[in-house]
């Protein structure tokens, strides 16, 4: 194997591709063309509220998606906000409690130091992960299929050149 010295990159060594591949690329090729969007479109712009919304929904959700759905909707009061949780699991209580959690280290944040910033950062990302587990857990091993399904089907031991 030879070093382009111009571009800096190394040659692969060739592969046979089968005419079952070659469909398989024309056919996710075509469907990535006919899925794309119109250069007429233009999604609705979320405003900041509403993607935190979607991203605390999101962390107290603690199942893999699909399985569990979990709302959140927030009502301006005199107070501030009112948040208000549902979800099609029994445990909405464990849910709530976990949202109570992020809130009240997020509103901690205010006018503080970057460092303490990082802090609460941390503990939301620890809570978060314990909280979700089962969900952590599940992508985990979804990953690991997929990346062994990868391996399988585009190369063996003997197609890296090393």
């Amino acid at each position: 194997m030879t070093m382009d010295r111009k571009t800096r990159t190394t040659p692969l060594q060739s592969r046979e591709v089968s005419d079952d591949q070659i469909r398989l690329l024309h056919d996710a090729l075509t469907l990535m063309d006919t899925l794309k969007f119109s250069h007429d479109y233009h999604p609705v712009q979320r405003t900041d509220w509403q993607r935190l919304l979607d991203y605390l929904a999101w962390l107290c959700d603690f199942k893999r998606g699909g399985e569990t759905v979990v709302s959140i909707a927030a009502e301006q009061v005199a107070e501030g906000s009112r948040f208000w949780i549902s979800s099609n699991s029994s445990r909405v209580q464990q849910s709530a409690a976990h949202l109570r959690l992020v809130l009240s280290r997020l509103a901690s944040l205010r006018k503080s130091s970057p460092a303490r910033q990082e802090e609460v950062a941390e503990v939301i990302y620890s809570a978060s992960i314990t909280f979700s587990r089962l969900r952590v857990h599940d992508y985990c091993l979804k990953l690991k299929r997929f990346l062994i399904n990868a391996e399988e089907a585009c190369c063996d031991i003997s197609d890296h050149g090393w």
